[in-house]
């Protein structure tokens, strides 16, 4: 996928607010890609773009050697919304507090899946019973209320899986969890993925839990990919110094990188999208800007075939490597 997305603002359209620029990256099958940066970055945009939820702004999105279409007809986003489901941030927000759990699994079957309503009940069990709620029974009459966090956050899992999609995005769904919650969270959607076969997009600020769950990390900043590559590559050879200002704000840093890698406070505020910074949009904040950052976007650069990074530095410190 490549993806670009401009909000219009001002009078008539005029300006916009480029929320995410040139990113692109591939999600294998069982495989998970976190995207990783601070509020603002324009991580949750990308998952909305590629849920159908907004449309870009130019772009490509593939699915199994499909383009997805950029204005989808009706049966079009039906189909796309069971191939690619999105478990949001707040599962309460996301339930209707009305309607019971049995409510809310059925829906999605009947709007999205084609199954004889026999059925229906029974996939409703299997699908509770798959996210660890048991006995089904306990809970399908329950409504969100009479849940606690994490057993909603299972519930909302099992509406995205309900409907056998090949893709989950998840945005940020741990977050608003206990810390002792979370790992049982993490834990069920590697088992999903494992057992289903899916493929997940995993939304997240904290480089702990993107380290335990993902294949691959993509690093975003001010809208655009400064670096991308497997998990450990990203964590033990961090390149980009915003990457090393996340691991730097790691409570245990021990946990995620050697002690080879200098760490770098995070400082300053992300800025900014409708007054972007010329050059490399990092550079106010980076302890190492020279004036080619001020000036010049950077461009990605190769270190291996499965990482790259878009900084300035990397290009400078080769070229003195070797004089």
């Amino acid at each position: 996928m490549n993806l670009h997305k401009v909000f219009n603002s001002g009078v008539r359209g005029v300006g916009g607010i480029r929320a995410v620029s040139d990113v692109t990256f591939t999600l294998q099958r069982r495989s998970v890609v976190a995207i990783v940066g601070e509020s603002g970055s324009g991580k949750s945009t990308v998952a909305r773009l590629i849920a159908g939820l907004l449309p870009p702004t130019s772009g490509q999105i593939w699915l199994d050697g499909q383009r997805v279409p950029q204005r989808m007809a009706f049966h079009q986003k039906r189909q796309h919304r069971k191939n690619v489901q999105m478990i949001f941030q707040d599962p309460f927000s996301a339930l209707n507090p009305y309607y019971t759990v049995r409510y809310h699994l059925e829906r999605s079957l009947r709007n999205l899946v084609q199954v004889p309503k026999a059925e229906i009940k029974a996939r409703a069990s299997e699908a509770l019973e798959s996210v660890g709620l048991t006995p089904a029974s306990d809970y399908l009459d329950k409504r969100p209320h009479e849940l606690s966090g994490g057993q909603r956050q299972r519930l909302v899992a099992a509406q995205a899986l309900i409907v056998e999609p090949k893709v989950i995005l998840a945005d940020e769904p741990t977050s608003m969890l206990d810390v002792s919650i979370r790992i049982g969270i993490l834990n069920l959607m590697k088992r999903l993925k494992d057992e289903n076969e899916l493929s997940f997009v995993f939304i997240t600020h904290d480089l702990a839990s993107a380290r335990y769950i993902s294949d691959y990390i993509l690093v975003m900043y001010a809208g655009r990919v400064i670096e991308y590559g497997k998990t450990d590559d990203v964590i033990d050879e961090p390149t980009h110094p915003y990457t090393r200002m996340l691991l730097a704000a790691v409570p245990d840093p021990k946990r995620l990188r050697g002690e080879r890698n200098e760490r770098i406070p995070l400082v300053g505020e992300p800025p900014n999208l409708s007054q972007l910074p010329s050059g490399c949009h990092f550079h106010p904040r980076c302890p190492y800007a020279m004036p080619e950052c001020r000036e010049v976007m950077p461009v990605d650069h190769m270190l291996t075939p499965d990482h790259k990074v878009a900084c300035h530095l990397v290009k400078s410190q080769e070229a003195a490597a070797n004089v």
